[in-house]
Parts: C-alpha cells; structure tokens; sequence
C-alpha cells in the first residue's frame, strides 16, 4: 500500500508555523523595510559622487549673455537656453531653484492662516473678459502680452500671466461669511507672459516660476491686516536669504486697488530706477525718466515742508530733497537701476465685484470681499541672487591690493540656503595610483563622519570623486555652481592631517564672504555644525 493510500481518510491538523520563525518572503520583506545602517551609508555616499551627476559646464562664457547671471548660470550647467526666454533648469540649478522654492514657500506657510493651493494653467478667458483684462475682440492670433489658444471646440484660453481672476472666481462659487474670512491661498507655479523684449536670462524671461498669495477680507481694515502679515513674511524671508531690498510705493497699474508696494535689489542690470536718500536709506521709484515718484522732491526753499508740499521733481534736477527725513542730497549720485523681486497690491473689490465672489453680512446682503494680491518672482530672484554676488565680488576685486587673494567675479555666489550644496568634498589627485586610493578613502572617512555627526547635511554633501581631472578643472567646476564650502583632500591632507576648507559665498548685507580655513580631519564635523548653528 502506497503513503497516499494510508493517508486517505485521515484528518489533518492545521499547520503552525513555530513561534519565532519567519520565511524567506517575511524575511526579504523585512530587510527591505529596514536597510542596514552600513547599506544605507553607501547608498548615501554613492548618492554624493559628482562623477555620477549631470555637470555640463563650459570653459567660456555664452556668446549671448548680456547679463552675469545668464552667463553663470549656462556656463556653470545650471540651465540651459530652449528658445528666446526659456530655459530648462538641469540637475544643479533645479537643486537651487527647489531650495529657493522651499524656503518661500516655508516663510509663507509662517504667514497666519496661510494655505498651499495649486490652480489651473490654462484659463478661460470669459473670466478675464469679465473682469475687463481681456479685450471682448481679443483672439490667440493677435499680439499681446497674454499667450493664448484656442482648444477643438474653438473656446479661447489663456496661459496663465497671473490668477486673480482664477481664485476670485474659485471662492466666487463657495459660501463666504464673516466667519469663515479672511482667506489667505497661496502657490508657488508657473507663469506665462510673451515679453515683447526678453533680456537677461531668467530677469525677464516668457516661462517663470511665481509665489502668488491671494488674500479675502470682511473690509478694507482687514486687508491691511492681511497686508502686514504678508509683509511680514517677506521681510523674514529676505533676512533668511541675508538680503535687504529696497521697498518703495508703487502704483497699482492693470491690476487695480488703492495700495501697492514692490520690493527692489539694487543692479546694474536692472530695469527700474530708484532714488535712494543717503542719509536714512528712503528709496522712492523714478517713473518713466520724467519725475521722481510721490515722497522725494526737488528742494525749493531748503526745509522738509517745501518736499512735503511737492509730489514730483523734473528730471532734470540737480538735487532732491528727502521728504522721509528732510536732508537734501545730490539725485544723481543716488539714482540707481534696480531688479523687482516682489510686490504687494491691496485690490479693493476690483475683482470680487465682477466675479461675484461676496459674503453675507448681518443684515442678509451680499458684500464683496476685499482683495489683495502678492507675488515673488521666484526664477527672478535666484537671477537676481547671483547678480548681487556677481556685482559684490566684482567691487571686493576692485577694491583688493593687486597681492592679494580676493572674490572672484567669474564664480558664482549663493546665499547658503540657497547653493546647490552646501558643502563639497573635492578628492585631488595626490600623485600615482596609491596616494589616489589613500585619498579616496580619507574622502569617504570625512564624508561619512560629517553626514553622521550633523544629519542636517545629509544630501547637501558633494563629492568630486572624478579621477584624471586636475585639482584647477575641479575647483573651476566647483566654484562655478557656486558650493559655498569646499574641503580640499589631497597629499597635504594626507601628510598632515589638517583640511583646507575655502569658504565663498554672498553674506549679510550684500558682501562677499572669503575665507580659508585649516581644520583637523577630527574636528571637521564640529566645524560644521558651527557653521549650520551659524547660517540664518
């Protein structure tokens, strides 16, 4: 009789498997869920490796950069030009734009009530007819700032400039009340506008990455509140950036209401002009060249109540007076261009009007929220950023002994927060193949007991691991993406123990910071963890 035979009939318990014992599948799944440490450190470190990384800098500048941070940033392979005013952002300069993109986006969430939304691209146009921004006759074929098309059934878009009529009428179509007001939506997208004139790479370009807020209130007084939280957040963000921009009153222009207020970087290259008082730092706009805007004018009898009494003073002056602080001082040694790097518009009931976007008060009618409207132009500023380290390193250069080791203007130069790593640890080449791999591994030895003793590093460590470049090729690639503080490990290191740590990057107050340290290989990860402790 066969087994199978005698099993026949037989009642089989259950299986179980013993307490303690897993299968291969349990055990498999287990591994993956929690890689071991040594694992996940070489994944880190491999992560690091610039040789694995897409870095297509150039030896020269870009024939058709006009303006240093164009030429930076192709050169450097942060971006690259697609057609006139757009750009593709590789690997290094996405890596800035995202910490840029973050670190707004981080400062608006600290506005009170603040809420993250992402709206639609492509808008309909019947809600900018209806708001009066679009011409009844306009059509995709005619040329305007506004890119346009038309979709199968011949209804017409737009690609979106901006979204006061998109969130207008978005909250148009939910029941508003005192209660659930005000409402301050945010989003940081793209925007489309087809400039007549590009210039200047990313400072006027056809596709651009903006933070745009949009706040509703019961009233006028409520949006003021509205206005200085969003103020606030500004001026946080710009002391994180470690910049201070000038803020001027503006007008309000297209986009309607009774108050605005811009934001501005001193540049050469900048397509605004302001005038900027010597004495308490009041900047007001210069308009279309024939006047200075609203509180600086033109002294008539020498005291600050003839500047309060004059709203504009001809170009043509010679001298302006301060109305801020009564000091009169020389206009065209204080007139200066300047790059726009956000803006702030109370917008009244320009908007909820037409598109209906109203709440019902105590007395049963139906009143219009109160607007207001703030953007940052995001791709702009990181242009901007590399404009003022440019121009800094550039004055620091020029005011330098011929002797000495100064800032150098063909390099580029972040604010810490903001530079595609924060650190990189550049392997040179220490003289034949024996020395190279004793290097190598001191590179991993440093990298791994920096990224263990400060975690806040971990992803922000570059590693220029690339053989058969020499160290001038790998300090030009570094200082090109603008790291902020390069470790050199090489035969000194080896021989001594100690690091060179070069440190270059834009510091407080619009200066270049430059510095070499030598630092013991043991007390590296301190160091570091000075230097984030340190950072704003």
């Amino acid at each position: 009789m066969t087994v199978a035979r005698e099993l026949r009939g037989v009642t089989r318990a259950p299986w179980r498997r013993p307490s303690g014992l897993r299968s291969p599948r349990c055990r498999t799944l287990a591994s993956a869920a929690a890689p071991a440490p040594s694992q996940a450190a070489d994944g880190a470190w491999r992560r690091s490796l610039l040789s694995g990384k897409t870095l297509p800098t150039l030896k020269t500048d870009a024939a058709a950069s006009i303006t240093a941070s164009e030429a930076l940033l192709v050169r450097g392979g942060l971006v690259q030009k697609s057609s006139a005013g757009i750009y593709n952002f590789l690997p290094m300069g996405y890596r800035v734009l995202e910490k840029l993109e973050r670190l707004v986006a981080r400062h608006m969430d600290g506005v009170p009530g603040a809420e993250r939304v992402r709206m639609a691209q492509l808008l309909p146009a019947h809600t900018w007819r209806t708001t009066g921004r679009l011409a009844a006759d306009a059509d995709a074929g005619q040329p305007s700032e506004k890119m346009m098309l038309r979709d199968r059934k011949n209804a017409l878009f737009l690609l979106a400039p901006t979204h006061e009529e998109e969130v207008t009428s978005m909250l148009a179509g939910h029941t508003l009340s005192p209660r659930t007001l005000p409402k301050r939506l945010y989003q940081i997208s793209l925007k489309f506008r087809d400039e007549l004139r590009t210039r200047g790479g990313l400072l006027r370009s056809r596709e651009f990455l903006m933070k745009d807020l949009y706040s509703f209130d019961v009233d006028a007084a409520a949006a003021q509140a509205s206005y200085a939280a969003v103020m606030a957040g500004y001026e946080a963000l710009w002391t994180a950036l470690g910049i201070a921009p000038k803020r001027v009153a503006a007008d309000n222009g297209e986009m309607g209401g009774t108050t605005s207020d811009e934001y501005h970087l001193l540049s050469p290259v900048g397509e605004d002009t302001l005038v900027v008082c010597p004495s308490c730092d009041h900047a007001a706009i210069a308009t279309d060249g024939a006047a200075i805007a609203i509180d600086i004018a033109a002294p008539a009898d020498g005291t600050a109540a003839a500047a309060a009494a004059t709203t504009t003073t001809p170009a043509t002056a010679a001298s302006a007076l301060c109305a801020q602080c009564g000091t009169p001082f020389d206009r065209a040694a204080h007139t200066h261009r300047a790059i726009e790097v956000g803006h702030l518009f109370d917008l009244g009931t320009r908007y909820s009007v037409p598109l209906g976007a109203t709440y019902t008060d105590a007395a049963g009618r139906a009143v219009p929220a109160h607007m207001g409207s703030y953007g940052i132009g995001v791709t702009r500023l990181m242009a901007a950023l590399l404009e003022l380290g440019h121009a800094a390193a550039a004055a620091a250069a020029a005011a330098a002994p011929a002797s000495a080791t100064t800032a150098a203007p063909n390099r580029a130069y972040w604010p810490e927060a903001v530079a595609p790593y924060r650190v990189a640890l550049a392997a040179v080449p220490a003289g034949g193949s024996g020395a190279d791999d004793a290097v190598a591994a001191a590179t991993r030895r440093v990298f791994e007991a920096i990224t263990a003793a400060v975690p806040a590093l971990a992803g922000d460590v570059l590693v220029d691991d690339r053989r058969g470049r020499r160290f001038g090729e790998k300090m030009s690639d570094l200082e090109l993406i603008g790291v902020p503080y390069i470790v050199i490990l090489g035969k000194r290191f080896l021989a001594s123990g100690q690091a060179e740590v070069r440190v270059q990057k834009l510091g407080p107050g619009h200066t270049i910071v430059s510095e070499t340290h030598h630092v013991a290989e043991a007390d590296l990860p301190a160091y570091f963890a000075r230097v984030l402790a340190a950072a704003p």
